[in-house]
């Protein structure tokens, strides 16, 4: 979704193929490292796929997979996706004789701009990753599952095994995931029988070793109850939080604003958005591979922090190499300019990066609210508009919206 919905993504892939764009965020190991995605597939609106990238690399689309209706089905059932709420279509398909998970979206503005509108369609982006042994290991891991493997639907269902059904999009059983059960009586009858023995031949000594296995359980479940938690936690931060830098995404940042939005009302106060987009990131990635660029945008992050005021403020990352601050509670129009004087100024001083000296500079458009009260998406357009013109001016300068 991050990568479908995104105002460059639209203009660099399905309006005008940018080969700059394309070998930034598609080429190379990044994807398949980090998501165990192997192939990205771009349909046009007739579902005729006009870029297939395979390993990080262009490759040209075989045949049979040109062909394969699950692909087709796949496309149409993005491009009927509801832009309101939207997500993903998911579905198992076999790619080159092999079960693959893939996911689909449509290609479509994030932000209105004078070129783009929110709700405009320009394409389904696809993503596959294989469905095989290395991706159940991951699962028997995480989930304590023992033997699970995949098994085609033809081969019989081995006795003591549980399985689980992998149907396509069309209903079709195709495959069984299968696993031996975790047996919790039987575990605790072996682990007890010698205490059972024990109280037989010494009375005296039982409730000592009673004492110790309840103690245990005791302890199993508490910790079981915390393992609960954290993955709780952990799941709430990957909805509502950047991977690389830690900052609030799109989604809890858009959230933020809305409501810094609703207590300047109340308090009759000024919000106000800067929109950054760092000049020229590009040649960081280019130079110095993806991981330094992570580790530069994450540091670029913390900085960006440091600008505005804890507990107050937000700075949120909202793709690539673009980010929002959201300040609240101003008196005045000018307090949004010195902060963004401040972040130009943070950003003049280079960052040392695995031994290497890199700097680069921002544009910056500012929208503060008005009388007339203005939404979110319009607070982020207008300072987004801004932005472009201070892009267009010169790079690394600062552009108040009318």
């Amino acid at each position: 979704m991050d990568y479908s919905l995104w105002n460059q993504a639209v203009e660099s892939l399905a309006v005008e193929l940018d080969e700059d764009f394309i070998e930034e965020n598609f080429y190379g190991s990044y994807l398949e490292d980090i998501f165990q995605v192997n192939r990205v597939l771009v349909f046009d609106l007739d579902g005729g796929v006009y870029l297939s990238i395979y390993k990080g690399s262009k490759n040209i689309l075989p045949n049979e997979l040109v062909s394969n209706p699950e692909l087709q089905l796949v496309f149409e059932r993005a491009m009927q996706m509801n832009f309101k709420t939207p997500s993903p279509v998911t579905a198992f398909i076999n790619i080159d004789g092999k079960l693959h998970l893939v996911a689909a979206s449509i290609i479509a503005p994030s932000i209105n701009t004078e070129q783009l509108a929110v709700g405009d369609i320009y394409g389904v982006m696809l993503m596959a990753k294989p469905f095989d042994e290395d991706f159940l290991i991951v699962w028997e891991n995480q989930f304590h599952l023992d033997n699970l493997k995949l098994q085609p639907v033809t081969e019989e269902i081995t006795s003591g095994y549980i399985s689980l059904p992998v149907v396509n999009l069309t209903g079709e059983k195709i495959y069984n995931v299968v696993w031996r059960p975790d047996l919790p009586g039987e575990r605790y009858m072996g682990e007890m029988l010698p205490s059972m023995i024990m109280i037989v031949l010494f009375l005296g000594f039982i409730s000592i070793i009673f004492g110790i296995h309840i103690n245990r359980y005791i302890q199993l479940t508490l910790n079981a109850a915390n393992e609960l938690e954290k993955n709780r936690n952990e799941l709430h931060t990957l909805a509502h939080y950047d991977s690389v830098t830690r900052l609030p995404n799109r989604t809890l940042g858009m959230d933020r604003l809305e409501q810094a939005l609703k207590a300047s009302v109340r308090t009759l106060s000024l919000t106000a958005v800067l929109f950054i987009d760092l000049d020229d990131f590009k040649l960081v990635n280019d130079n110095y591979g993806h991981d330094v660029g992570d580790q530069f945008l994450a540091k670029t992050g913390q900085g960006l922090e440091s600008c505005v005021r804890l507990g107050v403020d937000t700075i949120s990352r909202i793709g690539g190499d673009e980010f929002i601050a959201i300040l609240a509670n101003l008196k005045h129009q000018d307090d949004a300019t010195i902060v963004a004087e401040k972040i130009i100024s943070f950003l003049a001083n280079e960052m040392i990066i695995d031994g290497k000296a890199i700097k680069v500079s921002a544009s910056i458009g500012i929208s503060v609210t008005s009388l007339s009260g203005m939404s979110p998406e319009e607070m982020v357009k207008k300072a987004d508009n801004a932005m472009y013109k201070a892009k267009k001016n010169g790079k690394n300068r600062i552009i108040l919206s009318e």
